[in-house]
């Protein structure tokens, strides 16, 4: 009888001291855009302590070969809560741990993946940096932000835009002598490193003197290349929480003809072209029907001639046809003054 209850006794805390069976979990793994990329990192987690992990292949995670078993080395995990985690980031999705269970759960992390779609402003998005993928955000075609890091993480994009118009005033308003291009709020933070490449329109702007500045208590210029091909400006930070942007002085003004020209509405040159003309005074002409009166003999009238009328003629030239018309039209009043007196037949 003795024996007996040793040996129940013995089975008894040897069952308690082997490790209770493994709860297998599988499924498909999420983002906002599309499934996640090859390595990225899956949890389980229960009281906040994470109990196990995995890394996902081919968008989904724990299928064989590459089994996700959770373990219960202490045969105490019958009942527990369980909670998913995508890179770090909950998933929302639980489940109740169950000895010898294999559960399906498909997950999905409320991030971007790659890239984030062409759109004209990004705020409070989180993106997925990996070193084989860097993250991509596209700002209405004219803001090209490129995002890498050494190990696969997370930025959290707190604001992507273009600033305003109004922007510009007070202790923000354009260095000296530049005029504003374009300008963007870039506030991304996390173990990552930024590249951001503006692509901005020329016309107007000596593109000689374009350059990029970032605000620190006032605008500070910033390495960078140039490409005047294609007309960019691309700069890289480690960080970015503030006001970026492009200044330039105008194109310098081209002028002719005496006039003078300068820049016009939205910082744009602009070159204007007139046409002259010049004014004539030309003797009347004489009544067609005599007699002619003295009174007439001072009348002018004044004719607008197109300037190229008298292109190759020279002053003087002008001058002896004058004197010449003048001495026509004497000789004329004359002569109707004398047929008036003595009239052709009368003596």
């Amino acid at each position: 009888m003795l024996s007996t209850s040793l040996t129940l006794l013995l089975i008894s805390t040897i069952a308690m001291a082997m490790p209770g069976i493994p709860n297998r979990f599988h499924g498909n793994v999420n983002f906002i855009n599309g499934p996640a990329p090859d390595g990225i990192l899956v949890e389980t987690k229960v009281d906040g302590v994470t109990v196990a992990s995995t890394t996902t292949t081919g968008g989904t995670y724990g299928f064989a070969p590459n089994t996700f078993d959770m373990i219960d080395p202490d045969n105490t995990m019958a009942g527990k809560n369980i909670s998913f985690f995508v890179v770090g980031l909950a998933t929302g999705k639980t489940a109740t741990f169950i000895n010898g269970e294999s559960s399906t759960l498909d997950l999905t992390a409320n991030a971007y993946v790659n890239e984030i779609p062409l759109a004209q402003e990004i705020r409070n998005r989180l993106i997925v940096v990996s070193p084989n993928s860097p993250a991509k955000i596209n700002i209405a075609g004219k803001l090209f932000i490129s995002i890498t890091s050494l190990t696969t993480t997370v930025a959290n994009i707190h604001q992507v835009s273009a600033l305003g118009d109004g922007f510009y005033g007070g202790e923000y308003a354009p260095p000296a002598g530049q005029n504003l291009m374009m300008g963007y709020e870039i506030d991304i933070s996390g173990e990552v490193n930024i590249t951001a490449t503006m692509n901005y329109d020329a016309l107007g702007f000596d593109e000689g003197t374009v350059k990029s500045y970032q605000f620190n208590g006032k605008w500070v210029e910033m390495p960078m290349s140039k490409d005047t091909s294609a007309h960019t400006i691309t700069f890289t930070i480690t960080s970015a929480h503030t006001p970026y942007a492009l200044f330039a002085a105008l194109t310098p003004t081209t002028t002719g003809g005496g006039g003078s020209g300068g820049p016009v509405a939205g910082g744009r040159s602009a070159i204007i072209q007139t046409t002259s003309t010049t004014t004539a005074t030309l003797p009347a002409q004489p009544p067609s029907n005599p007699p002619y009166q003295s009174s007439a003999t001072n009348q002018t009238q004044s004719y607008n001639v197109p300037t190229g009328m008298f292109l190759g003629v020279s002053t003087a030239t002008w001058t002896g046809i004058l004197i010449a018309l003048a001495m026509i039209t004497g000789a004329a009043l004359l002569y109707m003054r004398s047929n008036e007196m003595y009239p052709f037949g009368k003596k």
